[in-house]
C-alpha cells in the first residue's frame, strides 16, 4: 500500500483552506478567503518546494479537481511560458 502525505493548511480553530486568494471559495457566503498568503514564510515555503521537486501523485477532493480540471488544459507546456511566483 502506497503512504498518502497530505498537505493543509488549517488555522488554530480548525479553518482549512488552499492559500490562495478571497474569491478562491465563497461557498455558503464565505467571506474570508485569502486568509493564508499574508502569513506564509520562507519555510513553509521551502517546505512546500521540497513536497513537488519529485515526480508525485494527487488525490484531489471534487472542488480542488474541478478548479485545476477547468485550468490545466489552457495551459503551455512550453516552460519558457511558465508564471513565475
Amino acid at each position: 500500500m502506497r503512504k498518502i502525505n497530505v498537505g493543509a493548511t488549517v488555522s488554530m480553530d480548525g479553518v482549512m483552506q488552499a492559500p490562495m486568494g478571497p474569491a478562491e471559495d465563497p461557498t455558503d457566503g464565505f467571506k474570508f478567503g485569502g486568509w493564508v498568503f499574508p502569513y506564509r514564510s520562507p519555510e513553509s515555503r521551502e517546505e512546500l518546494d521540497g513536497l513537488f521537486t519529485e515526480p508525485f501523485d494527487l488525490l484531489l477532493g471534487r472542488k480542488t479537481y474541478e478548479t485545476l480540471a477547468a485550468f490545466w488544459p489552457y495551459q503551455s507546456e512550453d516552460p519558457r511560458c511558465a508564471r513565475s511566483s
